[in-house]
């Protein structure tokens, strides 16, 4: 059985951010990982991400981690929530 997982991601910070990568893994019983590339993302926007489909084949428990990287210098808020629109985590970041 397939599964798709879809997360929103919204830039906090006062930054525009151009080729901002988001990936998401899994870990556990299975393996997956897969990167998304938001091309725009303008301070204040929100974005869904839509990961590719995965097909576990293992039973047992899987962790899900959703990460985000900064390309440019500058401090960054991101603020990723499910596709229920529930929080998640909201990330800070540096870059020098």
């Amino acid at each position: 059985l397939d599964h798709t997982a879809k997360i929103y991601v919204q830039n906090m910070g006062a930054s525009n951010l151009t080729n901002f990568p988001v990936t998401m893994e899994v870990t556990g019983a299975n393996t997956f990982s897969n990167t998304q590339t938001i091309a725009n993302f303008p301070s204040g926007a929100k974005r869904l991400i839509t990961f590719n489909s995965f097909s576990p084949a293992n039973n047992g428990v899987n962790n899900i981690q959703v990460k985000t990287a900064t390309l440019v210098a500058g401090t960054y808020f991101i603020k990723i929530t499910g596709s229920d629109n529930n929080e998640i985590a909201t990330e800070r970041f540096i870059k020098k």
